[in-house]
This record gives structure tokens, C-alpha cells and sequence, in this order.
């Protein structure tokens, strides 16, 4: 057991010798480590997680079949090395994959090494493992997504570039470029519903800061107006005054009261705007403001009406990156596709 500790530690620091010595003392430590049931994943991982090459290239030499070994998560070092953007680690491991097995092996959801590549975003790994194994482009996911709905959906705007700019050399470009997930959604599709969902945000975001701002004027409003119920100016009101309904009324009732009793006419129009305004801003605060419904997009028809905006998936690719990015459909991603695609004039 304190061997095997061993073994994994040198894998993390890349000590070489380390890995000698234990393999005098225990020839068939690797296989121990591989047959057993206790350990989630092979010194192979742990080397391609920590981009310890040369450590890699020793273990290989030794024990070729470790490339293939699964840790817990259905991941082979490929994988790691891939999604890590270990680069000179990638290279080593298809030195040993002649038969490109390696590159379709499957881990979760159904990703081979490729996908995780592109959802990180390595381009010089995304170059290397097509390079390679070219027919890896057409690979799925469990969930029918291909290379270009990942990089759509993980904003890799340079790898989806990339990945455009090789698949234009395959003979099944177009069925690619048009494939469709198990949701019925292609690549374009999936980079317009999360430029929506991240508009929707941003909207309610304002709608929500709006919303504070107002109700803090409202609080300050309805603190001015109590205080100015409770102690009216002293402009409109003199101390020995007295508010009586029949101050209202002593020019039309036959009514004698003193005229230094009663406020002046403006106490009464300073008091009817200022409860308007206690009023106002107390219905602000407890009724919150609701966010503005949002109104399909249309354009008009030639006879005057409106109709929804035409599907992206009547056009052809090219045609379909320009109408994305024109109507907002994941601009950045889309951008360096349509200069790949489209000659300049």
C-alpha cells in the first residue's frame, strides 16, 4: 500500500527515478494498481492532470494498454490532458494510438476528448486531436450535440473557427454543419436561446435595480411628508391654531369664530398635495413594479400585416451565420465563422 502511495505521488511530481525504483522493488506494481478495486483512476491520470510528460511517456513504455484505463468518471488520460490543454501531453498519448481508439472512447454524456477540448476551448489541442483522427468532427454527444453546438453553447468563438474552417474539408460538411441535438436545435439555434436568456437577464436585472431605486425615493418621500403632517411649516401654521371643519366654511355658515383660530387657506392646499404625495409613495413601496412584458419580434409582410421572422433553417450555412449574427444570435461566436466562410468581396 505505502508503495502504490508512492507511485501516485511520483506521478504528480513527475519523478521518474521514483518510478524506476518502485518498479524494482515491485515489478507488477502497475497491474496492481490497475486490477484493483480501491483506486478511482491509474498514475496515467494523475500525470496527465498534473502535465507530467516524461513520467507519461515511463508509464506507457511499461504498460501501453494504461492509455485506455477509465478513472470513476469514464475519462481516460486523454480526456484530462485534453480538457486541460496539456498540449505536449496530448501529443504523447496519440504517439500511442495508431489505431485512433483513444479518440472515440466515450466518456460522460457521451463526450469522446475532442468535445471536452472545445467546451474549454484549447485550439492548439482542438488542431492536434483532428490532425490525428479527423472523423472524430462527426461524433455526438448522448444529447446529439455536436462539436460546433458545444462551442456554441460554451461561447468558444476561435474554436468554433476552427472547427468550421476543418470541416469544410470532409465530404459530409453540410449534414454536420445542419445537424440537429435530440432537442431539434442546431448549433445556431442553441447560441440565439442563450443570447435570449442572457438579454432576458440583463432586462430584469435594470427592471430590478429600477425597481430599488424607486421604492428608496418613495421611503423618502413618505419620511418628508409624515414629518411635514405631523409639524407643518410654520409659514402656514401658527403655534394656537386649531384645525376645525368650520374654518372650511366660516365665509358660507353663520358661524362666529375667532380669525386667528383658524390656519391660513394655503394649510389646506399644502396638506391636500402633500397626503397625495404620502399616498403616492406608500403604494410605490408595497406594490412592486412588474417587468415589461416582451413583445415578439415581426416584420412587415408586403401587404401591410406582420409575420414572425423567417427560420434560420431555410437558408444555406453561409446564408445562416449572416442571418444569425444580423439578428443577434451569438455575435461573437458567429463572427469569425461567417469570415471563414464568406469571400471577401
Amino acid at each position: 500500500m505505502d508503495q502504490i502511495l508512492r507511485l501516485f505521488d511520483a506521478a504528480r511530481r513527475g519523478d521518474v527515478p521514483e518510478l524506476q525504483q518502485l518498479l524494482n522493488i515491485d515489478p507488477q506494481i502497475l497491474e496492481r494498481v490497475v486490477s484493483s478495486t480501491i483506486y478511482t483512476e491509474t498514475p496515467l491520470h494523475v500525470a496527465a492532470l498534473a502535465d507530467q510528460t516524461d513520467f507519461a511517456r515511463a508509464l506507457i513504455t511499461r504498460m501501453p494498454s494504461l492509455t485506455m484505463e477509465k478513472n470513476q468518471e469514464g475519462l481516460i488520460p486523454l480526456h484530462i490532458a485534453s480538457a486541460r490543454g496539456h498540449l505536449n501531453m496530448v501529443r504523447e498519448l496519440l504517439r500511442h494510438d495508431s489505431n485512433h481508439e483513444q479518440c472515440l472512447v466515450k466518456g460522460r454524456g457521451g463526450r469522446i476528448p475532442l468535445h471536452d477540448a472545445v467546451i474549454k476551448g484549447r485550439d492548439s489541442v482542438i488542431e492536434d486531436l483532428i490532425s490525428h483522427f479527423a472523423e472524430s468532427l462527426t461524433e455526438v454527444t448522448e444529447r446529439g450535440e455536436t462539436v460546433l453546438h458545444l462551442a456554441a453553447m460554451n461561447y468558444q468563438s476561435r474554436a468554433l473557427e476552427v472547427l468550421i474552417e476543418r470541416m469544410k474539408r470532409l465530404e459530409n460538411f453540410s449534414a454536420i454543419f445542419n445537424a440537429k441535438d435530440k432537442g431539434g436545435n442546431t448549433f445556431w439555434d442553441l447560441g440565439h436561446h442563450r443570447q435570449t436568456r442572457e438579454n432576458d437577464n440583463e432586462e430584469s436585472g435594470k427592471n430590478s435595480g429600477l425597481q430599488n431605486a424607486m421604492q428608496i425615493v418613495a421611503g423618502l418621500i413618505l419620511t418628508a411628508t409624515y414629518q411635514a403632517c405631523v409639524s407643518p411649516p410654520s409659514t402656514i401654521w401658527k403655534e394656537g391654531r386649531k384645525l376645525d371643519l368650520r374654518c372650511m366654511f366660516k365665509g358660507n355658515l353663520d358661524m362666529e369664530l375667532p380669525l386667528n383660530t383658524c390656519p391660513a387657506a394655503s394649510f389646506y392646499w399644502f396638506m391636500l398635495f402633500n397626503t397625495a404625495g404620502f399616498v403616492s409613495a406608500f403604494i410605490i413601496i408595497i406594490l412592486p413594479i412588474s417587468p415589461g412584458r416582451k413583445i415578439p419580434h415581426v416584420v412587415p409582410s408586403t401587404r401591410g400585416a406582420t409575420k414572425p421572422e423567417p427560420s434560420l433553417k431555410a437558408y444555406g450555412p453561409t446564408h445562416n451565420l449572416e442571418r444569425a449574427a444580423q439578428h443577434g444570435a451569438t455575435i461573437k461566436l458567429l463572427h469569425g465563422a461567417i469570415q471563414s466562410l464568406v469571400p471577401p468581396s
